[in-house]
């Protein structure tokens, strides 16, 4: 049989890493078969000797080699996950990322068919842009059926089909190939290939502009204007506000102070590349302001802390009338140097320096000018042996993992976090020696940034991921 090459490049997301590091913080992979014989290899070129490989070759074996060629006992369907690293000169972790995919060991001899394709970008259109694929597969017969997969939830079937895309970015198109084997008993002959689709040429001109519009809670009259267009930021646009009352703006977010309760039409222009602008408009809402009687204002104090980093602590507070102003005070009840903090704002974040005992206080001003002030007590641990973990997919969908190694035997407990440090979700397992898999089911979350923290003895680990 024909050397087959698959090459899997799933850029559906974006690593947050430094941009000159971008390029070289892949987990992609591509690989070719030989009989049973699997050569695999990396998308990074030439990475350094502070990179880490490690490869889950579905078959219960793990390598630690840069370009592994595993031979399989047998034919079948091997799942194969790719884990790429790159570390610093103290060893912390800078980037990392993981790749999976299935990789088929055909059992049959017969079918000497290889999938693959090449494409080319049309001139951007009407704010759409236009590839042509052209199927390159050897040995591809009349009978033989081929599926396209675009990249951008879309399908399609022929032999060299074109397909329209209506933003930038970059996609993940796959082309199956099939063909029904000559004699009954043997299982059709399937062969896939992935490769990456660029879209970069869009005329920015078809991304339409957006905002958000909340009344001020603090102060009467006035509202805030969140510019959210997408994709353009105010260093490559300009925008122009127009709120209804006679008055603009041209900063790229705005807030704005109405002369009177009512009820005004505001509109947003960005202006952005050559002649080019874009405008939407919506109404807001201004009422009158609303008399607060102090003897029903509640506040309470909420104090978070950072799951990554137990003596980092958020402090808040949960209201029924807006706040407007806030001041923190935070004070050791032991230890000879007494020395007290205070945060003179809302939402403070405070990183203690040792552990113990510490009195919290918060003295709030709300709208109407009421004063709340209350006080509590906050202990405060050593710094847990802390370490990092990779969650994998990440961006995951449905379901995220993490692997624990342990060296003897415990109860593993894994926590999930939000972005506001809010549990959401929680873990109890036994672990063995070794690696230990633990999941989260999490098609019910919304989407955004999550990280599991997993506690084994007397270590504190946690993993980042996004939910897609």
């Amino acid at each position: 049989m024909k050397k087959l090459l698959s090459v899997l490049m799933a850029l559906a997301f974006t690593l947050t890493i430094n941009a000159q590091n971008q390029s070289n913080c892949s987990s992609l992979f591509a690989y070719t078969i030989n009989g049973n014989t699997v050569s695999y290899i990396p998308a990074v070129l030439g990475d350094s000797g502070l990179s880490r490989h490690l490869w889950y070759l579905g078959d219960g074996r793990v390598s630690d080699m840069r370009a592994p060629v595993i031979t399989y006992a047998q034919c079948g369907t091997y799942t194969v996950k790719h884990v790429f690293k790159v570390l610093n000169a103290a060893g912390v972790v800078l980037c990392a990322d993981s790749t999976t995919i299935p990789v088929v060991i055909p059992c049959q001899q017969w079918c000497e068919l290889t999938a693959n394709f090449n494409f080319s970008v049309l001139p951007a259109s009407n704010g759409t842009t236009t590839v042509n694929f052209t199927n390159a597969s050897t040995n591809l017969l009349a009978t033989d059926s081929c599926f396209w997969n675009f990249g951008d939830g879309t399908t399609g079937i022929g032999v060299n089909p074109s397909h329209t895309y209506p933003t930038n970015g970059v996609y993940a198109v796959c082309l199956r190939v099939k063909r029904n084997p000559p004699t009954a008993g043997l299982a059709p002959c399937i062969r896939e290939i992935c490769k990456p689709v660029a879209i970069t040429n869009i005329n920015s001109c078809s991304i339409r502009p957006s905002f958000v519009k909340v009344p001020s809670p603090t102060v009467p009259l006035r509202a805030l204007f969140t510019n959210t267009t997408p994709v353009l930021s105010a260093n490559t646009a300009t925008a122009q506000w127009i709120f209804g009352d006679g008055t603009t703006a041209t900063t790229w977010n705005a807030e704005h102070t109405y002369p009177a309760p009512g009820r005004y039409r505001v509109c947003l222009k960005v202006f952005y590349g050559n002649n080019c602008v874009s405008d939407i408009c919506d109404s807001v809402t201004i009422e009158q302001p609303r008399v607060i009687r102090c003897d029903s204002v509640v506040v309470r104090m909420v104090m978070r802390r950072e799951p990554t980093q137990p003596t980092r602590v958020f402090f808040s507070t949960t209201n029924n009338a807006p706040i407007t102003q806030e001041t923190w005070t935070i004070t050791p009840t032991s230890g000879q140097n007494v020395q007290v903090v205070t945060y003179n704002q809302i939402n403070p974040v405070h990183t203690f320096t040792a552990p113990g005992s510490y009195r919290v206080c918060l003295r709030a001003v709300t709208l109407g000018n009421c004063v709340k002030e209350m006080c509590d007590t906050l202990q405060v641990g050593a710094n847990a042996n802390l370490c990092e973990l990779t969650a994998f997919p990440n961006p995951a969908q449905s379901q995220v993992s993490v692997y624990v190694n342990l060296t003897q035997p415990r109860m593993i407990t894994a926590v999930l976090f939000n972005s506001q440090f809010t549990q959401v979700g929680s873990i109890s397992q036994w672990g063995a020696i070794g690696n230990n898999q633990v999941s989260f089911n999490i098609g019910a979350l919304p989407a955004g940034p999550y990280i599991i923290r997993i506690t084994a003895g007397d270590r504190i680990c946690f993993a980042r991921f996004a939910k897609m």
